[in-house]
């Protein structure tokens, strides 16, 4: 998609948004904007946890990658 359908669609979103809260009462409307912020928040600390996880484990999978012993010369096999 290029980046005037992307707004087009963000826009519409926006739009989508109030007519929902234009239909609700005054204090449901403010508690439900205050719900959403919220939910952006855990969202954000959700993924930053997410990301911040996975680093710490792909961090530690490379160190035990760094400590594994590297085998070097030629092995005996033995033909019959």
């Amino acid at each position: 998609m290029n980046k005037d359908m992307i707004n087009r669609l963000k826009t519409a979103a926006g739009y989508q948004k109030k007519a929902i809260l234009a239909l609700l009462p005054e204090s449901t409307a403010s508690h439900l904007e205050v719900i959403g912020k919220e939910m952006k928040q855990m969202f954000a600390e959700l993924m930053i946890n997410g990301i911040a996880g996975a680093a710490k484990q792909d961090k530690d999978t490379t160190a035990q990658e760094d400590k594994a012993p590297v085998a070097r010369g030629a092995k005996k096999v033995d033909i019959d």
